[in-house]
């Protein structure tokens, strides 16, 4: 599916896509089973599986509201935003297994708040090249990094978890182009059963990462989602 320069806001409720492709249409490389350029759009109570393109969603120069959305088995990126809106936001939705990243924001700044991420090979949520998102009530287990900042971005991460993920939080440069790495702020969040809480290099800057928490599995039961906290336990029994 592809929109291109659509007028208004292109509306999509209970929609299901599965074993959907990239494909080129009118000279332009559409990279997502769903892909919009310059077209305001609207993803509600939806399901996206087994994409074999880039992303799951992709979204470039445009406004963008998904919420309440599954994204299982992405053969990469869960959702992908290029030059949003700012009053784009993505709310509680569900990623499962993400064979890259579950969200890729660029050169963005907008509101991502209560996500599920369960799983990804790379980054829960990936913020780079000149965005500057507010992240609230996520949470990420299972993934390369739980959250990473990079290339001249700065996040503001509050009442997150970064659950059992290679490292909880990434800040650095990925592009030399961009001279400056990233600038996180966090605040109220917990970073547990990471192999490293932080990586932090020397063109960035991280405030409020809290060091790693060491309480015990079972606490999490009541303060996870019942499925986060199934795939948390199941994870670590491995």
């Amino acid at each position: 599916l592809a929109i291109l320069n659509a007028p208004g806001t292109s509306a999509f409720r209970h929609t299901r896509i599965e074993d959907g492709s990239d494909s080129t249409f009118a000279g332009r490389y559409f990279s997502g089973s769903l892909s919009t350029r310059s077209s305001d759009i609207e993803f509600l109570d939806g399901y996206i599986a087994r994409s074999h393109a880039d992303d799951g969603i992709h979204i470039y120069e445009s406004r963008a509201h998904i919420a309440r959305s599954t994204f299982e088995d992405m053969g990469m990126d869960g959702i992908d935003i290029d030059f949003g809106a700012e009053d784009s936001l993505f709310e509680k939705n569900v990623f499962l297994n993400s064979g890259g990243d579950s969200i890729d924001v660029s050169f963005t700044s907008m509101t991502i708040r209560e996500n599920v991420v369960m799983g990804c090979k790379d980054k829960g949520i990936s913020v780079g090249e000149v965005s500057q998102p507010i992240i609230e009530k996520h949470i990420t287990i299972g993934c390369a990094y739980g959250i990473a900042v990079k290339d001249k971005s700065r996040a503001h991460i509050t009442d997150t978890l970064l659950l059992a993920n290679d490292t909880g939080v990434g800040v650095y440069r990925k592009k030399p182009h961009f001279m400056e790495g990233g600038y996180v702020f966090m605040k109220n969040s917990i970073v547990w059963g990471n192999k490293k809480p932080i990586e932090l290099d020397e063109f960035s800057t991280a405030e409020g990462v809290p060091p790693e928490d060491t309480r015990e599995l079972a606490l999490w039961k009541n303060k996870l989602p019942k499925e986060a906290f199934i795939y948390l336990e199941t994870m670590l029994q491995k």
